[in-house]
């Protein structure tokens, strides 16, 4: 996609640190929306209130999961397998019940048995989120082994 028509004024060298730039400026903004709107639901803010900057994280990371796994890339560092799953999974678990327990404490205050509403809320958004993790990573993993398998075997003169 094209926004800018026109004479490409850089070279090869300065191609580069503009993508990398650009990369970097990308993912620094990714990570601040994303604290954003985790600090935004651990304050109490709304889904009205979180509503436009939860619709741009969302979409942008359907975006390039989608983008990626289109052109056959999973990760630099990370291998599309079981394992990786796993603990991306437990760790997408325990930030996502975290929150919700600390958004949970902070809405509704409760003087009795606090520790015990606040543990199992944490174990149901925990063992809920991971399972739910998992199951998107897996189906994601199969797609793009499919999708790489099919690039590899594609003709190269296409």
């Amino acid at each position: 996609m094209k926004l800018f028509k026109g004479k490409n004024m850089l070279d090869e060298r300065q191609e580069q640190e503009l993508l990398h730039i650009e990369k970097r400026g990308f993912w620094i903004l990714y990570i601040m929306l994303a604290v954003a709107l985790l600090v935004e639901m651990c304050l109490g803010f709304t889904w009205r209130q979180v509503a436009a900057e939860g619709i741009c994280f969302f979409g942008i990371s359907v975006y390039i999961v989608g983008s990626c796994i289109y052109k056959g890339i999973w990760d630099r560092k990370l291998k599309p397998d079981g394992r990786t799953n796993l603990l991306v999974s437990l760790a997408g678990g325990i930030v996502s019940a975290t929150v919700t327990t600390v958004m949970t404490a902070v809405r509704y205050p409760v003087e009795g048995h606090r520790l015990m509403q606040a543990v199992l809320t944490f174990a149901i958004n925990f063992v809920s989120t991971f399972m739910l993790c998992m199951v998107l990573l897996t189906f994601c993993t199969s797609i793009y082994r499919h999708r790489a398998k099919e690039l590899e075997e594609r003709d190269p003169e296409e």
